[in-house]
């Protein structure tokens, strides 16, 4: 009997993946993913602790795939428990592809120093 181990390429895995974030009035954007800015912005924070999300949250928020434009401000005004929650899921975006092995080929910008743990 011949075992030939099989090889699959899920091209699914090819069509862009997307975070879906529902903004306070109502606006829906799909995040992209990271840009390796971003990422170097997530890790950033991680290692200081940094608890000011501002300009990761503006970032990431501008990096979506209808063009919306979030300004500055907008991103300010938010309480500190939305802003650390839209880090928290786009981080877990971000591990989700990073782990996915059908996108290995295609990782994410960053993604040696993202599976790091930078925490001590």
């Amino acid at each position: 009997m011949y075992n030939e181990k099989i090889k699959t390429l899920d091209l699914s895995a090819f069509i862009e993946k997307t975070l879906e974030i529902i903004m306070v009035d109502g606006t829906v954007i799909n995040l992209k993913r990271p840009t390796k800015a971003i990422v170097l912005m997530i890790q950033a924070a991680q290692e200081s602790e940094a608890t000011d999300y501002t300009q990761i949250v503006h970032a990431a928020l501008n990096h979506n795939v209808e063009g919306v434009k979030i300004d500055i401000d907008t991103v300010k005004q938010m309480p500190d428990l939305m802003k650390a929650a839209i880090v928290r899921e786009y981080f877990g975006f971000l591990r989700e592809l990073i782990d996915n092995p059908n996108l290995q080929s295609r990782a994410c910008p960053g993604k040696e120093k993202a599976r790091k743990s930078p925490r001590k």
